[in-house]
């Protein structure tokens, strides 16, 4: 169930929201969960000055998450407690980017607690929350390269002490979620996406990860996704795998 300020109870197959603001009726496992929601005052403070949201979400053992908030009025901060498993927190999905995302595995089945705040104290506004289930994701593209004068189509970006980058193009289709992953143990990984509808996304570190960095979005429309592999500090160089799938 979800949970949040007052007393709505919604129930999915694995999954459990009780929210108190909230009343929508949710699918069967694995179907997008959506929340609108609004920070406001009066809501439960947290660090004295940051109003929050809190939803409480049974989980599976196993089950892996996506789980992302969205805000055009603050600047998002998205807090996650698994069952029997230390907290994680996200920021910022990429620079200049006010939204917030963390992709985890649960280990354990139990209750999952997701907090949505701000960044700066005394912050308002409307956000929606999303969770979607990714662990039955489908690989559509799976492919290794090395990041350097030496890599294949990589090139640096024109400057004295430049960034390398490699460019793929993979197609995918309308209403799918799509993960592009990118995992490097040689280099800072950084990941930029851009949508078939033009809609541009970076993404330097996964949950705090150096080597991995991942974006998840769902295609609005038909066509290709424009991939850029490269490295957050210049002149890093190394061995990579970028992997794309898709959630149905």
């Amino acid at each position: 169930m979800v949970r949040k300020k007052g007393l709505t109870a919604i129930m999915i197959s694995g999954l459990t929201l009780l929210s108190l603001n909230c009343a929508m009726l949710l699918g069967a496992k694995g179907v997008p969960l959506d929340i609108d929601g609004k920070l406001e005052v009066g809501d439960p403070e947290i660090q004295d000055d940051k109003f929050s949201d809190w939803y409480d979400i049974s989980v599976d053992e196993n089950q892996k998450l996506a789980i992302w908030v969205n805000s055009g009025d603050f600047d998002t901060y998205l807090y996650v407690q698994p069952p029997f498993t230390a907290e994680s927190s996200n920021d910022d999905t990429g620079q200049d980017n006010k939204n917030s995302s963390l992709v985890l595995t649960n280990r354990h089945a139990g209750i999952m607690r997701v907090g949505v705040t701000s960044y700066e104290d005394k912050e308002t506004g409307s956000y929606d929350l999303h969770i979607r289930d990714i662990s039955a994701a489908q690989v559509v593209f799976d492919q290794a390269g090395v990041l350097g004068p030496d890599g294949s189509d990589s090139k640096p970006d024109g400057e004295e002490g430049a960034k390398f980058e490699i460019p793929f193009e993979v197609d995918v289709q309308a209403n799918q979620l799509v993960l592009v992953e990118l995992q490097s143990a040689e280099f800072d990984t950084f990941l930029i996406v851009e949508m078939p509808n033009g809609q541009r996304l970076e993404n330097d570190d996964l949950n705090g990860s150096l080597d991995e960095s991942m974006i998840f979005a769902t295609t609005q429309a038909a066509g290709k996704i424009k991939i850029i592999v490269t490295s957050y500090d210049v002149n890093e160089t190394g061995n990579f795998t970028l992997k794309v799938s898709v959630v149905e």
